[in-house]
């Protein structure tokens, strides 16, 4: 159906979950109970279960610190909104991942707090503003702010220059 599982196994632990031990046994023979006419249903749920827990994903243990909590936190947001899915411009050109992986390289986001620079050049015509417009949505939430400007020789030759541009 297109959807994608991202399974948090938060203070269990996942091999709890694929053999239905502990507190998940117990759970599944309430729902027997419950469901006693429709074993079916319980079954399906216990398989999709293990299935879940096979999955790779996040196992939070119980530390006693959020240290660890957060920064989970902030890398399964991260995969939600800009790692599950390329964007409709990189599933319409051909071989265009590569180099915007290249450019994510170059900036080493994840290395420093620091200000990077990158100057795509060459010739007009050969996808520089492109290959910059499909990097902008992955790394554009790294910052407090941000825009993409586009044609800056064009659009900095107007009366005030540069300056319309950083207004």
């Amino acid at each position: 159906m297109g959807q994608i599982v991202l399974p948090v196994f938060y203070h269990t632990d996942p091999s709890d979950v694929r053999g239905v031990k502990r507190d998940f046994d117990t759970a599944f023979q309430k729902h027997q109970g419950r469901f006693k006419g429709e074993m079916d249903r319980v079954n399906k749920w216990r398989k999709a279960l293990a299935a879940a827990a096979g999955l790779s994903g996040w196992h939070i243990k119980e530390t006693g610190n959020d240290q660890g909590e957060s920064a989970i936190v902030i890398e399964l947001v991260e995969k939600i909104l800009y790692g599950t899915r390329p964007c409709d411009m990189e599933k319409n050109l051909i071989g265009i991942k590569s180099r915007i992986e290249e450019l994510y390289s170059l900036l080493c986001i994840e290395a420093a707090k620091k200000v990077r620079f990158i100057g795509i050049l060459g010739m007009g015509g050969i996808g520089k503003t492109t290959i910059a417009q499909a990097l902008f949505p992955r790394i554009a939430h790294k910052f407090e702010g941000c825009s993409f400007v586009e044609d800056v020789r064009e659009h900095s030759s107007g009366k005030k220059g540069v300056r319309d541009l950083e207004e």
